[in-house]
């Protein structure tokens, strides 16, 4: 291999940097075509081209001299697991434009690549609390007002167990398994004591611990033909979906909680514009507690609570007012909210995900997932095949229609990722 001119820089600096530049991309929180989508319009600003392979865990990457392709390096390396960081994603994706558009030099790139990384993330104590608040949320969301306060308490301790046992490089599914044990015992526990009804605040209680993102970006990967990367993330958003179920059976058991299933749902009361009013409200407080997990820009924060409100409040209607079923009004809502987050993104020159995401989740069918759950334990301690045949219905309701919601979720997602790459390619064709 032939060393480039000296006015150049060298392969072995670039492949280095490309390659640490794609592992902080993948961590982010972003799908797989983003990540190459970046590395290539770095590659190509500093005169290379990458050939780039994600692996579950491995990156492979072969960078090659655009000027002598007898020049040219091959690096792996291993993707150690990150927080998900929208903040970093937004300004890394910014970072890329920037030495496109202004022939910004390797060492000038690598500096603010630097600096971006040392920015400092929302933690400690005032995160505990925004996501606490925000998954409270999510009881009145559910028809459960009085719930609140518990699920507050459980998900504070739920939380700060999780973020202590992560620090101390705590296996992941085992963290979040005891994370869930722990926000749902002490929920539970007070449901006891003050005599709630259960569904409500344990079904609650374990949502901040949903992967949303994982199951959203697999579902990408896998309609852009990532495959392998795909597979991967639904494998692992799955795996936490179980370790999550572990930890709400083990506090029933324990706790000895009738898993009887309770047909309680949210119901209008009064007029229609106050419900719908104090819909939107909890709704944004879920959208911003859920977005602050994820470290998204200020601005994003922001428009994510927004989204949250009008998309979930659109639902409402659409349900409360139009009699339409929750499947069908929670994929328009996606759309709507999928649509506000392509603008967003247009705006303010951010991943439309960045505001998507968290706006989407305040939609996730908790309540309906927790019942199928429970509809598994009946069903398992079903006396003889009478009593399990009568269970079965309530099984696939529930559990299809939770599917089916979460699919919606994800087309909506999806539709403002894609609205967004294909207005970015249509921007590059228009200025080349």
């Amino acid at each position: 291999m032939r060393r480039k001119q000296e006015n150049v820089v060298s392969v072995e600096e670039v492949s280095d940097f490309l390659a640490d530049f794609a592992i902080s991309l993948l961590g982010s929180g972003t799908q797989t075509s983003r990540v190459l989508r970046n590395v290539d319009r770095l590659a190509e600003g500093f005169g290379y081209k990458a050939e780039t392979i994600i692996l579950p865990r491995t990156i492979i990457m072969t960078l090659s001299s655009l000027s002598d392709m007898s020049v040219y390096r091959t690096v792996v390396r291993k993707v150690a697991p990150m927080p998900l960081n929208f903040t970093l994603l937004a300004r890394l994706r910014i970072l890329t434009w920037q030495v496109r558009r202004t022939k910004m030099s390797f060492g000038e790139c690598k500096r603010r690549y630097q600096e971006i990384l040392s920015l400092p993330a929302l933690s400690g104590w005032p995160l505990v609390f925004i996501v606490s608040l925000g998954n409270a949320a999510f009881c009145q969301l559910f028809g459960g007002l009085y719930s609140i306060p518990l699920v507050f308490i459980g998900t504070f301790f739920g939380f700060s167990a999780k973020t202590f046992l992560l620090s101390r490089k705590i296996n992941t599914l085992l963290s979040i398994l005891i994370s869930a044990f722990v926000s749902s015992s002490i929920t539970g526990v007070m449901v006891k004591i003050f005599g709630f009804k259960t569904d409500i605040a344990l079904s609650t209680s374990v949502l901040f611990l949903i992967p949303g993102v994982p199951l959203i970006n697999s579902v990408i990967d896998l309609i852009e033909g990532h495959v392998l990367a795909g597979i991967s993330r639904m494998v692992n958003a799955v795996s936490i979906i179980i370790a999550i179920a572990l930890g709400l059976g083990a506090t029933i058991l324990l706790l000895n909680i009738n898993y009887h299933l309770e047909f309680s749902r949210s119901a209008v009361s009064g007029a229609m514009y106050s419900a719908l009013a104090l819909d939107a409200v909890f709704a944004a407080v879920a959208g911003i507690g859920f977005g602050a997990v994820f470290n998204p820009p200020k601005a994003a924060l922001a428009a994510a609570g927004v989204l949250a409100a009008v998309g979930h409040s659109f639902r409402f209607m659409l349900m409360n007012a139009c009699s339409m079923d929750i499947t069908l009004a929670t994929l328009l809502a996606a759309f709507l909210i999928g649509i506000g987050a392509f603008v967003f993104g247009r705006v303010s020159k951010s991943p439309a995900e960045t505001c998507a995401f968290p706006a989407l989740l305040p939609m996730v069918p908790g309540l309906m997932a927790y019942r199928a759950f429970l509809s598994v334990l009946k069903f398992l301690h079903a006396r003889d095949m009478d009593a399990a045949a009568r269970i079965l219905p309530d099984l696939f309701s529930y559990g299809f229609t939770a599917v089916f919601v979460i699919f919606a979720i994800v087309i909506g997602a999806s539709f403002a990722v894609f609205l967004d790459t294909l207005s970015v390619r249509m921007s590059v064709k228009g200025n080349s």
